[in-house]
């Protein structure tokens, strides 16, 4: 039994730019005017909750838990709410990709992204992938994104084969290392930082990065 893993934005739906747009849009609505960073990579933890909790410990407000509540929900509106006038595309091929690896008995599927729970699955409606047979955790479980990952993986059936995570951001990449997982790359922002590498679900190289990625140092 093999297990693979997805992260969600830029990996399986093409939503890094809208999701950013909206969550800067979200805290500034809530907390004001607020510093947030110009790059993700500036957190330690690059989920939606790890993010807000260093911006809400920077600001230094009272009632953080209540804020950050209000945050979420707020987000949720606003993806929901874009969502639906303009559904973003998922990445090429994923939809077909996901169908098929679903449908293997020799392959168990999960997805770990930091996204919260809500807007996730509103951009997976929106695209067209359904829930039957994934297991979803998101930064409602946690805001380490290992910890996402690991609860994922711990939620499925284990193997002594170790897992294979997809992401498409360098955090991505750094959470797999750290856990000892196979990787690949997907997209632009990893191109030539990372071997295996794809540029969509529809690139020729898919399956030999699936097999060059279960190697011991894939």
């Amino acid at each position: 039994m093999d297990t693979i893993i997805f992260d969600l934005d830029g990996t399986l739906v093409q939503s890094v730019q809208m999701d950013s747009e909206l969550y800067v849009q979200a805290v500034r609505e809530v907390l004001g005017a607020v510093r947030v960073h110009d790059t993700w990579e500036s957190y330690e933890h690059v989920t939606d909750s790890g993010i807000l909790r260093e911006i809400l410990a920077e600001a230094a407000p009272r009632n953080h838990e209540s804020l950050a509540l209000q945050v979420r929900n707020r987000f949720a509106e606003l993806v929901t709410g874009a969502v639906r006038a303009r559904p973003p595309l998922p990445v090429e091929g994923a939809v077909a990709m996901l169908d098929d690896y679903r449908s293997r008995r020799n392959w168990q599927v999960g997805i770990a992204t930091g996204g919260w729970r809500s807007t996730a699955e509103a951009k997976l409606k929106n695209v067209g992938i359904t829930p039957e047979g994934l297991e979803l955790c998101t930064a409602d479980d946690h805001f380490e994104r290992t910890s996402i990952m690991k609860l994922c993986h711990g939620r499925l059936r284990q193997s002594d084969r170790r897992p294979i995570y997809v992401g498409d951001g360098p955090w991505d990449l750094q959470a797999a290392t750290q856990l000892g997982w196979g990787f690949v790359a997907i997209g632009s922002r990893l191109r030539g930082l990372h071997s295996p590498w794809i540029a969509n679900y529809g690139d020729p190289a898919w399956s030999e990065a699936i097999e060059k990625a279960l190697e011991p140092n894939g």
